[in-house]
């Protein structure tokens, strides 16, 4: 009986945090305008294509779909920040059939069928913002399922979480693109692996390993990494994650991992689209280098077999540059290199057509406050701290090496956000301790004393980054900082109005956040205490 308090004020908490969630969205959704995702129109070319199944795999097609579908072409502003995107305007309101073209019919399915059905409405005028709601339902989804799990280790944790969703992250899970489900994917399979142990973590896990695996190309190889990454955190073997998990659960992971190594052969892919799409075998190997290294116990052993896996690995990048559009070319990579600092600042923000930067302070602040988490990880588990500083380096070394074997010779085909479902997660992995002093379990003490201070950052890189996205839409970069002075470009509610809400709105998820913690102690905490709080540190560590 002690424990239905606590459940109540769970529930209650949970949705009250849900419904912030949902609003932030929906501020994104409805101001930003439309066609203003980088590459939007073509992913709802390709999203009301396959619903009528007129997809056919190629990588550019042509396919008769609804005139509204696809509108407003963002020429007159894309990619030209000065410019408000006032300019662009519907040059068809008609629901009547049409030719269209699209880049991204090749793209894996999975993530095309709600925008797609969006297409069907009789109102073209809505269209556009239907499509990016449709999208956004499962990302929604994602996240609150999420935070239920997260709010249980404590508000640092909680924050930490808040901090991780940078407002690229926003920004994309609002629009039709496929990196809005492999955003939110990649959260989800970050909490559910620092949660294992906890009630019903298996649903998440699965929802968040088929999120991040399915809408993307790259999925495969984050999701991978994001195993490794944790059970190097917990000095585990891949397999001692799911060791503990219902058997359903193991054989959903394993059913879903060869599906984009067969979505890729159907569709004709091959080269390192191919090799990424088998990416979860590398599990494999690291498991057998696990075992591997605990039983040999001479130092001449384990250095061979630290030889014989960077072979391996330098041997499988070099296959796959050199498997490339025109092979390796160090010109090429020293133009990459060159482009790692946009890269860095575009996993903070760079909306839009990659012409709506978040302001540069804000940048510094999300970086310093990963900062923050890394030297209390550092000082209370340097294993933790290392892992997370190798998911950086991880992050940047996969751009160079994925933008190389896509065989563009300009260095600037890859783009920040395409990193964001592996980062998203670290702030969370920074956070979270066990009673051992390992990953995951209760919130770190020290972060839930730098809870309130680390709320208010996130606060302030959320709204500055909306709110110059909004400005530089209405009236452009050079443009009046007065909200009531922004043009509206088509979108149904005033700026002004928006940015009002955004605020109270991410103001409330974050004091939601603060309020996961009562007398100091956590909601796990307060359950053990009541006899129904389960196992209080999930996993054990072998």
């Amino acid at each position: 009986m002690g424990s239905r308090p606590a459940a109540s004020t769970g529930w209650r908490t949970t949705l009250l945090y849900g419904s912030a969630i949902a609003i932030v969205l929906l501020c994104y959704v409805i101001g930003t305008p439309r066609s203003g995702g980088p590459d939007e129109p073509s992913h709802m070319v390709a999203s009301a294509a396959l619903v009528r199944g007129e997809r056919d795999g190629g990588v550019s097609s042509t396919f008769e779909v609804p005139a509204m579908v696809g509108e407003p072409n963002p020429a007159c502003w894309a990619q030209q920040p000065f410019v408000p995107a006032g300019c662009a305007s519907l040059q068809s309101d008609s629901t009547e059939t049409v030719t269209a073209s699209s880049t991204s019919a090749n793209y894996p399915p999975w993530t095309y069928v709600l925008p797609g059905l969006a297409s069907f409405v009789p109102s073209a005028s809505s269209y556009a913002y239907l499509a990016r709601l449709f999208m956004a339902l499962w990302p929604l989804g994602l996240l609150v399922a999420t935070f239920s799990m997260v709010r249980r280790h404590g508000p640092g944790s909680s924050v930490a979480l808040l901090l991780g969703l940078t407002p690229i992250a926003w920004f994309t899970m609002s629009v039709v693109n496929p990196s809005a489900v492999a955003i939110a994917g990649g959260l989800a399979l970050w909490a559910a692996l620092l949660s294992l142990g906890r009630p019903r973590v298996e649903w998440l896990l699965v929802a968040g390993w088929a999120s991040l695996l399915l809408p993307r190309r790259d999925g495969p190889l984050w999701a991978t990494f994001i195993v490794i990454a944790v059970a190097a955190a917990l000095a585990v073997r891949p397999s001692d994650l799911i060791r503990t998990l219902p058997r359903w659960t193991v054989w959903a992971l394993v059913a879903l991992a060869p599906v984009p190594l067969l979505t890729a052969l159907v569709s004709g892919r091959g080269g390192l689209n191919l090799l990424i799409s088998a990416a979860p075998l590398a599990l494999v190997g690291v498991e057998l280098a696990v075992v591997a290294w605990r039983r040999i116990t001479s130092p001449s052993g384990r250095l061979l077999l630290i030889s014989g896996c960077t072979l391996a690995i330098v041997g499988t990048v070099t296959i796959a540059l050199l498997a490339s559009p025109g092979g390796f070319d160090t010109d090429v990579l020293r133009l990459v290199m060159a482009e790692t600092g946009e890269h860095l600042r575009q996993l903070v923000g760079v909306l839009g057509w990659l012409d709506t930067p978040v302001p540069t302070f804000a940048v510094y602040l999300f970086w310093a406050a990963l900062g923050g988490l890394a030297t209390i990880a550092f000082v209370e588990q340097p294993r933790i701290a290392a892992v997370g500083l190798g998911v950086i380096v991880a992050t940047v070394v996969v751009a160079w090496i994925l933008e190389l074997g896509q065989g563009a010779t300009y260095g600037r085909y890859w783009q920040g956000r395409y990193s964001v479902p592996f980062v998203v997660g670290v702030p969370l992995l920074l956070a979270l301790r066990r009673s051992d002093g390992t990953p995951g379990g209760h919130g770190s003490a020290m972060v839930t004393k730098v809870a309130r201070p680390l709320g208010a950052v996130v606060w302030v890189i959320s709204n500055a980054g909306f709110a110059a996205a909004l400005q530089r839409w209405g009236v452009g970069l050079a443009g009046s900082w007065l909200p009531w002075r922004w043009s509206t470009y088509g979108a149904p509610v005033a700026p002004w109005i928006l940015l009002v809400v955004h605020a109270v709105a991410t103001a409330w998820l974050i004091v939601s956040c603060w309020s996961d913690t009562t007398n100091g102690l956590t909601l796990d905490q307060r359950s053990d205490e009541a006899g129904a709080g389960g196992p209080s540190d999930g996993l054990a560590v072998r």
